[in-house]
């Protein structure tokens, strides 16, 4: 009984890192398929008429969504 219990929680724990290795990988490759095209399609501009400062941002470049609704 006790065997039977430490195999289950193996194949458990097992399953739980296995898939945190495959949602790292996906993440690398999603960062690696993003071109300089989508960065000027995401590239957001800051300027003030009164100011000599323009500020360019790719922070809306990429994020991450975690969970059912994407949040």
């Amino acid at each position: 009984m006790r065997k039977n219990q430490q195999i289950i929680l193996t194949v458990v724990v097992a399953l739980l890192l296995g898939g945190c290795v495959t949602t790292r990988e996906a993440q690398i490759e999603t960062a690696l398929k993003l071109d300089k095209e989508h960065f000027k399609k995401t590239l957001s501009l800051k300027d003030d008429s009164l100011d000599t400062v323009a500020t360019f941002s790719t922070v809306n470049g990429f994020k991450e969504k975690h969970g059912l609704l994407g949040i």
